[in-house]
């Protein structure tokens, strides 16, 4: 985050300053790459590399998986990657 503030002269001299006003210098995260699997006996482990956070901490994924039927769910009992 950068903050600024300015102040101006004349020929009587310097101002006060004025109010510093905030502004974050960020963007939204780069795509992630394609995430790795490995099968670990009954279950499988789901890994990634963390993609370029745009200036600004990641604090959510989102996993989806793939059903059968074709359909893309959120496991939340086995793969809460919101909270785990």
């Amino acid at each position: 985050m950068y903050q600024f503030r300015y102040r101006v002269k004349n020929i009587y001299g310097w101002s006060p300053y004025s109010n510093v006003v905030s502004q974050i210098a960020a963007r939204k995260p780069d795509v992630p790459a394609a995430p790795y699997t490995s099968n670990t006996q009954t279950s499988v482990t789901i890994t990634w590399t963390l993609p370029y956070n745009g200036g600004s901490l990641i604090n959510s994924f989102v996993v989806q998986i793939q059903k059968a039927d074709g359909n893309w769910t959120e496991e939340m009992t086995y793969c809460n990657a919101r909270a785990d």
